[in-house]
């Protein structure tokens, strides 16, 4: 990256013009990667892991530990990559990768958020209209400033929130795709064709859920269970649909985050004065979800 004349209207690698100068993206990259390793301990108590950091973008990934018979596994549910190519005159880019190859690759899992005391949404669109890959319907994120649909929502209307550095969003992603994740399902199918040798076919699915329920919800006697026979319990609630996001995703209602979250934390209890997601926190479409397996919020 010269700084050269003709740098303003020069091409990076597929990224598009360069239109901020290089040495002062260069900076801001550089604050981010420091407010990064300031609260580097506390981002690793969480499971975000920094795989690489260069040329203004970063790949970070995701691990939750979850238990598998009387183990816990650390299991990376999700991974990304950040390009911060014209920040912050644009937003950065997101992109799900796989972990291993680091090749572009749709995510494990499903990204539910609940927006309200009884409605769960997902904010993971299945293909972008422009990049023709998955991407999260979320403010600070390049996608979503530039996805048709968005048009009204520019980005320097949430710059001045910090929505595009590095911390929020992967906050973001780490309480929608990798801190409700509690389980995995397990689903075995045996077929018999006729004449034919038995297959047998194992599918196994991250299960998310929410993780504040408990919290949210006090145990209380079950005011129905007098009605029911002996030894039987109520049945759970049922399991939320799945339903496929594609490009032409629908706008959603709005939502405006307080000082806080579902998990009850304020900003001041965040590691390194994380803000929540303060402002619009993204048009998030279509209701929820399973994920590439199952959801089970309720």
């Amino acid at each position: 990256m010269g700084n050269g004349p003709d740098d303003s209207a020069a091409v990076g690698n597929g990224r598009g013009p360069r239109l901020v100068p290089a040495q002062v993206t260069d900076a801001k990259f550089a604050e981010q990667l420091e407010r990064w390793r300031a609260n580097a301990d506390a981002y690793a108590r969480r499971g975000w892991v920094l795989l690489s950091a260069g040329d203004l973008s970063v790949d970070v990934g995701f691990l939750q530990n979850v238990p598998l018979g009387g183990l816990t596994i650390p299991v990376m549910t999700a991974c990304v990559r950040l390009d911060y190519w014209n920040f912050d005159l644009w937003p950065p880019s997101l992109t799900f990768l796989d972990p291993i190859t680091r090749n572009p690759a749709p995510p494990t899992v499903r990204a539910p958020d609940r927006v309200s005391p009884t409605e769960v949404r997902d904010a993971l669109i299945d293909q972008h209209p422009n990049t023709l890959q998955p991407f999260l319907c979320l403010a600070g994120i390049r996608e979503y400033h530039n996805h048709p649909q968005h048009s009204g929502d520019d980005w320097l209307l949430h710059r001045h929130l910090r929505e595009g550095d590095l911390a929020v969003i992967c906050d973001r992603v780490w309480r929608r795709m990798a801190r409700n994740v509690l389980g995995l399902s397990l689903s075995v199918q045996s077929l018999a064709p006729p004449g034919g040798q038995m297959a047998t076919r194992l599918e196994v699915n991250l299960l998310q859920g929410d993780p504040d329920l408990p919290q949210r919800t006090p145990a209380r006697p079950d005011p129905t269970a007098d009605e029911l026979p002996h030894g039987e319990q109520p049945e759970p609630p049922a399991e939320l649909p799945a339903a496929a996001n594609k490009a032409g995703h629908a706008q959603a209602a709005t939502r405006v985050d307080g000082a806080g979250d579902a998990s009850g934390e304020s900003n001041a209890q965040r590691p390194g004065g994380l803000p929540a997601d303060a402002g619009v926190s993204g048009h998030v479409p279509q209701e929820v979800v399973g994920d590439q397996g199952r959801s089970v919020w309720t």
